[in-house]
């Protein structure tokens, strides 16, 4: 049966997975001076660099990372990065450097630094960008359409330019040509997003500043989004059929479930029951009531209907 049934038939998962052991608070690093954003010329060298300790007196170790991409060697291993910026720009953009303690490995002890920023040129007060509203994070269901927005401006009324990356394992990876102060998508397992907005009459590096990093963590589909989803990517029938020889059959239990499950729930908002309250009571009703009803009567929508149908169109799926 489809995810739907499992989900609200099945009402609590099982517990006590296995995890990873942890490292102990001692053995992780701490990070007391955060790299800080810098401007310069292209052509002109410029330094970051991170304090951090490790609380049991054993030693750091340090990886930089320029965007999603990062070198082996003493310039990219030591507390302190000294680079330069190329005659065409290669150089500017976000950095940040993971810590982690060099006698126990990365796996268990690493510990990012925050993003700083290397920008082109020096600007006033007046054309340097200043973030007014932040992002903010969210919760949201695998599957649903999530927005993210701040609210910038520059004092000389210059245009903003914006930028929205996903911060991932590894490195931050630039969102497409997104430019607007909002950033749309689908949640896909959550992440991790940050916006960096800068001058953009002055450059596409100019007067660059970092917007807070925000989380979009994944939860539990509620019935209603499940129903969302149902409207929004529902096959039409040729495709449904083509597609799936059982479309007929399956369709029905996802379409049924999910109606059935979202009227159960809009029944409990109009008792006034607590939404904590209205997974369990809404599964339990979904329960007596398919038994009682629904199940027979898709039952008798299979065998009379669907199956019939489903078996005599498939000789003819290649024509769809």
């Amino acid at each position: 049966m489809k995810k739907l049934l499992s989900l609200v038939l099945t009402l609590a998962l099982a517990a006590g997975l296995a995890v990873p052991a942890m490292a102990a608070a001692d053995d992780v690093p701490v990070i007391t001076v955060q790299p800080q954003n810098v401007a310069v010329q292209p052509g002109e060298a410029f330094t970051l660099s991170v304090e951090a300790n490790v609380p049991n007196g054993e030693r750091v170790g340090y990886q930089w990372y320029y965007h999603n991409t990062t070198s082996t060697g003493a310039a990219w291993s030591a507390a302190t990065y000294n680079s330069t910026v190329g005659a065409d720009g290669r150089g500017y953009g976000l950095y940040y450097c993971t810590v982690y303690n060099y006698d126990r490995g990365k796996s268990e002890t690493s510990l990012n630094s925050g993003l700083c920023v290397v920008s082109q040129g020096s600007l006033s007060e007046d054309e340097t960008p200043v973030i007014g509203r932040q992002p903010v994070s969210i919760s949201t269901g695998e599957g649903m359409t999530f927005s993210l927005s701040l609210e910038a401006e520059i004092p000389n009324e210059d245009t903003v330019g914006y930028q929205w990356y996903q911060w991932r394992y590894g490195g931050v990876v630039q969102q497409g040509e997104v430019t607007q102060s909002a950033y749309t998508a689908v949640s896909r397992g959550g992440g991790t997003y940050f916006c960096v907005v800068y001058n953009a009459d002055k450059g596409l590096h100019a007067g660059s500043v970092v917007s807070a990093v925000v989380r979009v963590t994944q939860r539990p589909l509620t019935a209603r989004e499940q129903l969302e989803l149902l409207r929004n990517n529902r096959p039409s029938l040729r495709e449904g059929l083509k597609s799936d020889p059982l479309f007929l059959i399956n369709d029905a239990i996802e379409t049924v479930s999910t109606y059935l499950m979202v009227g159960i729930l809009w029944l409990l908002d109009l008792l006034g029951v607590p939404p904590d309250r209205q997974d369990s009571m809404g599964g339990d009703m979904f329960q007596r009531i398919a038994m009682v009803s629904v199940i027979p009567l898709l039952a008798i929508y299979v065998l009379v209907f669907a199956l019939p149908v489903s078996l005599i169109m498939l000789p003819f799926r290649g024509l769809l």
